[in-house]
């Protein structure tokens, strides 16, 4: 395992209760710990979601307390055993669990590396979204090709 210093706790929402935003606070909390096929990303930038309105309410059930966010982008400071795809300051965007906190341990299935010229902002902007659009066209409903069309009537989420 890859490691640099890092801190032993850090900032992170946390949600003990269901209910509207004000049950998310600000807490304090252990540093992750990654697993062999983990790598942990110090996030810069988290996506805010329709879905996570879903858990912070309990129409989606998940054990309370839990970190909310789904998506995330940063860079990887500590890299588990087997990964080989990602090392140490790779600048990436994901789809995970709790990513409204400083640091998210993470899978690698959904991470991509931040092309050169694209900031950490813009990537985690359309990813989550983006990419559930991309499997309706392509898996869910009718897989467009090319030289086809396809017409969004509404881009909304939820």
């Amino acid at each position: 395992m890859t490691t640099t210093t890092l801190p032993a706790t850090m900032k992170a929402i946390q949600q003990s209760e269901l209910g509207g935003v004000d049950v998310l606070k600000l807490r304090d909390l252990p540093l992750p710990t990654i697993a062999d096929d983990q790598v942990l990303v110090q996030n810069a930038y988290t996506g805010i979601n329709f879905i996570d309105t879903y858990f912070r309410t309990g129409l989606y059930k998940l054990p309370l307390p839990f970190v909310p966010g789904r998506e995330a982008a940063g860079r990887v400071v500590q890299v588990g055993a087997r990964v080989t795809a990602f090392r140490p300051g790779d600048r990436v965007v994901y789809m995970h669990t709790d990513t409204y906190a400083e640091y998210t341990a993470a899978s690698t299935e959904t991470m991509q590396v931040v092309p050169a010229g694209v900031s950490l902002r813009d990537a985690v902007a359309p990813y989550l979204q983006g990419l559930t659009a991309v499997a309706l066209v392509r898996f869910a409903t009718f897989n467009v090709a090319a030289g086809q069309t396809a017409l969004v009537t509404a881009a909304a989420g939820g």
